[in-house]
């Protein structure tokens, strides 16, 4: 089994992500630290967008042909659909799962961990990469889970109950 958890910044992949991959005994990868960890980047030292997109690539490659995992994707990681076609094509059982979220509760979670940011800037830059993003999403999604109104548990059980019953 491979869940993949798409979606913005803030939407909860990685926490759900981890929650999810201990709840089924599966390995957990977080990919934007994979990607920093491979590049030699910390998050004060950011990846140049080129390097960035062809080690996601490289990382998706070599993690589509793993089972039994769980992995908290890049934002970004739709737009190239390449990234996603390597887990169709090598996943026995894929799960692609959008974790949605409106813009407000996406710039509420991120300024809880980050409170220096312009509240303005950053509901403008979420607003952006939503509309940018969101058809890609939900083309993509196998499952699509709206995260604004439910507590972590609640989601992960969403997910697990949707697992249970394909």
């Amino acid at each position: 089994m491979t869940l993949l958890l798409i979606g913005p910044i803030g939407a909860g992949k990685t926490s759900i992500g981890s929650s999810l991959a201990q709840k089924l005994n599966l390995k957990f990868y977080e990919m934007d630290e994979r990607i920093r960890y491979f590049t030699n980047h910390s998050q004060q030292s950011p990846v140049g967008e080129s390097e960035w997109k062809e080690c996601q690539l490289e990382i998706s490659k070599d993690l589509s042909t793993q089972d039994d995992i769980v992995i908290a994707c890049s934002g970004d990681i739709i737009e190239n659909s390449l990234n996603l076609t390597y887990f169709q094509e090598n996943s026995n059982n894929l799960e692609i799962i959008y974790l949605e979220a409106d813009e407000k509760t996406l710039s509420d979670r991120i300024r809880k961990n980050n409170s220096e940011l312009d509240q303005k800037t950053l509901a403008q830059k979420i607003q952006s990469l939503i509309e940018a993003r969101q058809s890609l999403y939900q083309s993509w999604a196998t499952l699509t889970i709206q995260t604004k109104s439910f507590s972590l548990d609640q989601v992960v059980n969403k997910i697990l109950s949707h697992i249970k019953a394909n």
